[in-house]
């Protein structure tokens, strides 16, 4: 007979512990994974008091929300303006996760934690004690 083997058959009980071997692996593999390293830089304007307050929102989201997988660049638009056009900054305090992609940019006012994390995605990725 053709088609489907017979479950009580060696090739029906052959093909169920491949795929429990091979799900068992692939669990095995994900808990295995480094974690994903966010990639965010922050774009702002010398030493002007929303800028030192995007600088301490950040940091504080970074440590809060991405401890030990995050890497957090500090831009000064006035020291590296090359920088600044290369990303399109048009404003400042932005705030652009790099890595994992794809680009997202959040400009302007970073007070609202949680919408910040909506906007750059990190809820859908981790939770608030960074697991």
């Amino acid at each position: 007979m053709h088609g489907r083997p017979d479950p009580e058959s060696e090739e029906a009980v052959d093909a169920g512990s491949t795929v429990s071997s091979a799900t068992a692996a692939y669990e095995r593999a994900l808990a295995e994974r480094p974690p994903v390293r966010y990639r965010l830089l922050l774009f702002i304007a010398g030493s002007a008091p929303r800028s030192m307050r995007a600088v301490s929102i950040a940091r504080r989201l970074c440590d809060e929300y991405l401890p030990d997988c995050h890497q957090l660049e500090i831009v000064d638009i006035y020291q590296q303006p090359a920088l600044a056009e290369a990303a399109g900054i048009l404003a400042v305090p932005a705030l652009v996760r790099k890595h994992p992609p794809p680009q997202v940019m959040v400009v302007g006012d970073m007070s609202d934690t949680q919408r910040l994390v909506r906007a750059l995605g990190l809820a859908q990725w981790v939770r608030k004690d960074g697991g």
